[in-house]
């Protein structure tokens, strides 16, 4: 991850360790070194007693703000799906190399995970389907059209449901990065990686960053997840793969300037 994502936690821990060890001594020894200080009057020890307090009043008032920030703040996942409807699915050509790439397919991935653990299994299985089939058609397409500019596609269908998973696709491909742009090839890498691990080990039950954090694996053990059931969004899987590659097929290529 790019350091100037923790720069602004990094300096509010900074300010909360100083100002939590100056509380403490403050409870501690306050009152005496005060008395003492007021007595002596010495203008040096009174100013580091008002810069102490200083530092602790901003140490309460962050502390209580990130309890109210965690307390209102709504989760971004998952995405709401009727929020993010689009025919247009645009192509992101490329994809970044070494320790970028690496921080971007991982952004991609928590984006992803995060957001399918916030939905039903049949509703996992269905987008990532629809989406694998998809990209994977988009794929050729872009292959057989070769030097014709596109770099998107309008899906002439008229369900709803499909210009909602189309919606969804676009807002990850998006959300999903880090230290670059969006890539196309990220986003499908992930999903096809995703997809077939859901199909072995069952749908998503844990966050990503806890799964790499504490070595967890899902497993449909994990979550409870009978061989009958798996079958069946397995099934669910492979006809909205084929409905995405349908999609894909008929849809319009078209110029994004």
């Amino acid at each position: 991850m790019s350091i100037r994502h923790f720069l602004p936690n990094l300096l509010a821990c900074a300010i909360i360790f100083l100002g939590g060890f100056l509380f403490s001594n403050f409870l501690l020894h306050g009152f005496r070194i005060f008395r003492m200080a007021l007595i002596r009057r010495d203008p040096f020890e009174i100013l580091a007693i008002f810069v102490s307090i200083v530092l602790i009043v901003g140490f309460l008032r962050i502390i209580n703000g990130r309890i109210s920030k965690i307390r209102q703040e709504p989760s971004k996942w998952p995405i709401q799906l009727a929020e993010h409807v689009s025919d247009v699915f645009q192509v992101y050509p490329g994809s970044p190399k070494g320790y970028v790439r690496y921080t971007d397919f991982n952004a991609m991935s928590m984006s992803i995970n995060d957001d399918l653990m916030a939905r039903s299994p049949t509703e996992q299985y269905a987008l990532l389907g629809f989406s694998n089939g998809f990209l994977h058609g988009i794929e050729t397409r872009l292959a057989e059209l070769d030097q014709t500019p596109c770099n998107a596609f309008r899906v002439v269908n008229e369900l709803a449901w499909e210009r909602q998973f189309i919606g969804w696709l676009s807002r990850l491909q998006k959300l999903g990065t880090d230290n670059a742009g969006p890539s196309t090839e990220i986003l499908h890498s992930v999903i096809r990686l995703t997809a077939a691990n859901v199909c072995e080990n069952g749908p998503i039950t844990m966050g990503f960053w806890d799964k790499v954090r504490n070595k967890r694996t899902e497993s449909v053990e994990v979550s409870g997840t009978s061989s009958e059931l798996l079958t069946e969004l397995i099934g669910k899987y492979q006809t909205k793969f084929r409905e995405g590659g349908r999609a894909s097929s008929i849809a319009l290529p078209a110029a994004i300037l």
